[in-house]
């Protein structure tokens, strides 16, 4: 999380804390939707890891999605 979190801040040239969250969100709603797009193309819904996989990355999806209105930053 620390060199995450480093990294982001030299990327985007700022600490400002409200700005890297707004990043590290977008970035998890991509990540997540990315990781259900490869479970479900390998039918990953027939297979229990896969279904837990595809559930969680749902869950996820369903908490950060409504706090962000585009995936600009």
């Amino acid at each position: 999380a620390v060199i995450w979190r480093k990294t982001l801040e030299r990327y985007l040239e700022t600490k400002e804390e409200s700005m890297l969250q707004a990043v590290e969100i977008r970035a998890r709603i991509i990540g997540h939707a990315r990781i259900m797009q490869h479970y479900i193309r390998r039918n990953g819904q027939n297979t229990e890891a896969g279904r837990r996989q595809i559930a969680y990355s749902r869950a996820v999806l369903e908490e950060v999605l409504p706090r962000v209105d585009t995936l600009l930053f």
